[in-house]
C-alpha cells in the first residue's frame, strides 16, 4: 500500500507537470484534464489516510469492516472513472502524444 501510495504522489505530480503544457485555449481538453486530475488525486489522498491507518497498527493486521470495505470499493470505482476520463484524453483529444 505504501508503494502505491508514493507512486500515486509521482504521478499527481507528473500529472500537474503535464497539466502545464496543455493549451488554456481549449476549454474541453482543460476541463477533462482538471476532472482527471481532481478524481485521481482525491484517490491517492484517500489510499494516503488508509495506508497511515494501516501502519499504526503494524504488525496487526486491521479488521475488513464493512464501512472499511464500501470506502475502499468506492475509491477503486472512482479510480476507474478518473482513469476513463485520462484515456479519452490520450486517445481522443491527443494530449502527450507527439504529432
Amino acid at each position: 500500500m505504501a508503494g502505491g501510495v508514493i507512486l500515486g504522489w509521482t504521478a499527481v505530480m507528473f500529472g500537474a507537470l503535464d497539466l502545464t503544457g496543455i493549451s488554456a485555449k481549449n476549454e474541453v481538453v482543460m476541463k477533462k484534464a482538471l476532472i482527471h486530475g481532481g478524481i485521481n488525486a482525491t484517490v491517492v489522498i484517500v489510499y494516503t489516510v488508509l495506508a497511515y491507518s494501516a501502519s499504526k497498527k503494524y504488525p496487526e493486521s486491521a479488521d475488513a469492516s464493512l464501512p472499511l470495505l464500501i470506502v475502499k470499493f468506492l475509491t477503486v470505482n472512482f479510480m476507474i472513472v478518473g482513469n476513463y476520463i485520462g484515456g479519452s484524453l490520450i486517445l481522443k483529444h491527443k494530449v502527450g502524444i507527439e504529432e
